[in-house]
């Protein structure tokens, strides 16, 4: 009867010890693959770059980029002048991995050193980008509108112009289907700026401050952004390179969308 019932529990134990095996080797005969639907975040709480996630970006030049402070922090010293190739100055982080589908990101930001009515536009982008913007000089850069705005640059052009005096928000981007929001962060809501019809191709997306050599108006600006977080998408990142490129490399900047010739018109209806 003793033996019984031990080779009956050593058979029971066997048997799960086999299920275990089995289900264990199951794991290694899934494909691998470099697409990924985690949800990823960067506080910037390390002071370093996480090169497997960003690269450096750069146009012009005076701009600094660093991650210090637990948050990634851009300077335009007043002397910042364009890329004479690219009629514009920029500085921020490009992405390394693609989102795919439908996506929603969104970033804090602060206004660390900002002079009212300063040229420069700080922006969380998808290829279009959701901004939060100081308006320079009043005759060549979007005369007739307040100075201080939240908008959108999406491909319908610059829309939203929603005054406001905020120096630390988030900025929100979403798309649906071929359709992109932009949002603002006010009251414990998210406001949305503008909707628009967009691309459903993979995208980069990037941490950005820029402005030109026409509507800067030569003032010392200095910008933080903080808690970048993708809520949702599918990230579609690169094999990984046996001869990594160092993080301390700056690359080009991404193709800004075009400061559009301002136009005089009434003061714009606002979206909220």
């Amino acid at each position: 009867m003793r033996n019984t019932f031990i080779d009956s529990v050593c058979e029971r134990f066997n048997v799960f010890l086999i299920i275990g095996i089995l289900f264990s080797l199951s794991f290694l005969l899934i494909p691998i693959s470099n697409a990924s639907n985690s949800v990823i975040s960067d506080d910037f709480n390390d002071n370093s770059i996480d090169s497997s996630l960003w690269t450096f970006s750069q146009k012009g030049s005076g701009q600094t980029i660093t991650e210090t402070n637990q948050r990634l922090e851009i300077y335009f010293p007043a002397n910042s002048a364009d890329d004479p190739a690219e009629s514009n100055f920029s500085a921020g982080y490009t992405s390394v991995c693609t989102l795919r589908g439908d996506f929603d990101i969104q970033v804090d930001y602060e206004l660390l050193n900002w002079p009212n009515s300063n040229g420069v536009r700080v922006g969380l982008s998808a290829e279009q980008p959701v901004e939060r913007v100081s308006f320079g000089d009043s005759y060549t850069d979007f005369y007739g509108y307040n100075r201080e705005v939240y908008l959108t640059h999406f491909d319908d052009g610059v829309q939203g112009f929603i005054s406001t005096s905020d120096t630390s928000g988030k900025l929100r981007l979403v798309r649906s289907g071929s359709t992109i929001t932009g949002y603002y962060y006010s009251s414990n809501n998210w406001v949305t700026i503008h909707s628009s019809s967009a691309t459903t191709d993979d995208v980069n997306f990037y941490l950005l401050a820029w402005s030109d050599n026409y509507d800067f108006t030569d003032q010392d600006v200095k910008v933080a952004f903080d808690n970048f977080t993708v809520n949702q998408g599918q990230l579609i990142c690169p094999e990984t390179s046996t001869t990594p490129t160092p993080a301390a490399s700056p690359s080009p900047a991404p193709t800004l969308p075009p400061l559009p010739t301002p136009q005089v018109s009434p003061s714009p209806v606002q979206e909220g």
